[in-house]
C-alpha cells in the first residue's frame, strides 16, 4: 500500500505540473494551495485509478482535416459575416428593465415568472448551498427581496444564456465539462469579489459563468477549425489562447465579448470576459483579475482525466491587484466541490 500511495502522489504531482505548465513558478496562490491540490488529485486517482492511467488521460481529438486551411488572420474580415445567436427574450427584457431608473423588484420578478422553467431554476439556485439561506424561498418576488435585484438577475441571466447557447452547440462538445468549469469559475469569481469588496459580486458570478462562451461560439461558427487549434496546442505546447490566435487570428475572449456586447450587457460584465486572459489591460483591474484567477483555480480544481486542460498563462502580477491573502482562498476550497455540483445539478441537470 505505501508503494501505491507514492505512485499516486507522483502521478498527482505530474498531472498538476502539466496543468500548470503555463503558470509562473512560485505563483503565490498556487504555492499556498499546492498541498490541497495534490491531495485532491490523489483522492481522485485512488477512487478511479483506471481513469488516470496515462493512456486514458487527455481528450481524444479527431484527425486534423486536410481542408479547410486555417482561417484568414484579418479579424475584422473574419468577424464581419458572423451570424451571432439571438439574445434570449428574457435577457433582453431584464437588460431593458435594469437600464430604466424606474425599474422595480416587482417588475424584475414578473419578467422572470413569464418563463416557468427559468423561474423554477432560479428558485432552486436561491435555495441551494450557494446561498445557505435559513428559510426556504418559494417565489421569485421573495428571492428578489432576500437576495436583491442584481443577485437574481445574475442567476437568471446565467441560466438563460447557457440554455440558449447549449442548444446550438454540436453534439460532439462535452457540455457537462464545459459548464462545470464555468460554474466553478463563477463561484470562485463571486467569492473573490466578496473578499476584495466588489460593489456587485453577482456580476462576477455571471462573468465567471460566461467567461469561455466564446469557445462554444467557435464550435458553432468555425467547427472545421477546432482540430487545427487542438493540433497547435499539442504540437507546439502552446496555450489555448495563442493557438486560437495562430489559427483564427483572434481568441475566444473576442468572440465572447462581442456576443455579450451585441446582447446589450453592460461593460462591467463584458470587460472581465474580454480581458480574463489579459486582465492588466482591462479598464477596471480587479474584476478582470478576479475572473482570471477564478479561471486558474477552476482549471486546477476540476481536473478531469478526459479533459486534462491546461490552466491559462498566469503570473503573480494578475493576483496582486486583488489584495487578498492566498490562505483565504485555500480555506474556501473546503466544501467547494459540493457547491459546484449542487449548482451544476440545477443549471444543467
Amino acid at each position: 500500500m505505501p508503494e501505491l500511495v507514492k505512485e499516486y502522489a507522483d502521478k498527482a504531482n505530474m498531472l498538476l505540473s502539466f496543468v500548470l505548465q503555463h503558470v509562473e513558478p512560485g505563483h503565490p496562490l498556487v504555492e499556498a494551495a499546492r498541498e490541497t491540490l495534490v491531495e485532491r488529485l490523489i483522492r481522485d486517482i485512488t477512487a478511479s485509478p483506471e481513469a488516470y492511467r496515462l493512456r486514458n488521460l487527455g481528450p481524444v481529438h479527431a484527425a486534423v482535416p486536410a481542408t479547410p486551411s486555417p482561417y484568414p488572420q484579418d479579424v475584422a474580415a473574419a468577424l464581419a459575416d458572423i451570424d451571432l445567436p439571438a439574445i434570449p427574450k428574457v435577457v433582453a427584457s431584464l437588460n431593458a428593465a435594469l437600464a430604466s431608473p424606474d425599474a422595480s423588484a416587482g417588475q424584475i420578478a414578473q419578467i422572470i415568472e413569464l418563463d416557468p422553467a427559468l423561474c423554477a431554476a432560479v428558485l432552486k439556485l436561491v435555495n441551494s448551498p450557494l446561498y445557505s439561506l435559513t428559510a426556504k424561498v418559494d417565489t421569485v418576488t421573495r428571492a428578489v427581496a432576500v437576495l436583491g435585484v442584481k443577485q437574481v438577475y445574475g442567476l437568471t441571466v446565467s441560466k438563460a444564456v447557457s440554455r440558449t447557447i447549449s442548444r446550438m452547440v454540436p453534439d460532439n462538445v462535452d457540455l457537462f465539462l464545459f459548464w462545470e468549469h464555468g460554474i466553478a469559475c463563477a463561484i470562485m469569481a463571486k467569492h473573490l469579489g466578496e473578499l476584495y469588496g466588489a460593489r456587485t459580486p453577482e456580476t462576477l458570478f455571471v462573468a465567471g459563468m460566461l467567461h469561455d462562451i466564446g469557445k462554444l461560439l467557435q464550435y458553432i461558427l468555425f467547427p472545421d477549425h477546432i482540430q487545427y487549434i487542438f493540433q497547435e496546442i499539442e504540437d507546439k505546447r502552446t496555450s489555448t489562447v495563442q493557438a486560437e490566435e495562430d489559427i483564427l487570428g483572434f481568441d475566444h475572449t473576442v468572440l465572447g465579448a462581442m456576443l455579450l456586447e451585441q446582447w446589450g450587457f453592460p461593460d462591467s460584465l463584458v470587460a472581465p470576459v474580454r480581458h480574463h486572459h489579459s486582465p492588466l489591460d482591462a479598464p477596471d483591474l480587479r474584476p478582470a483579475c478576479a475572473v482570471h484567477v477564478a479561471d486558474l483555480l477552476a482549471h486546477v480544481l476540476t481536473v478531469q482525466p478526459g479533459a486534462l486542460a491546461q490552466a491559462p498563462p498566469a503570473t503573480r502580477k494578475e493576483w496582486e491587484p486583488l489584495g487578498i491573502e492566498a490562505r483565504q482562498m485555500v480555506e474556501f476550497l473546503d466544501g467547494f466541490d459540493d457547491c459546484v455540483q449542487d449548482v451544476m445539478a440545477v443549471m444543467h441537470g
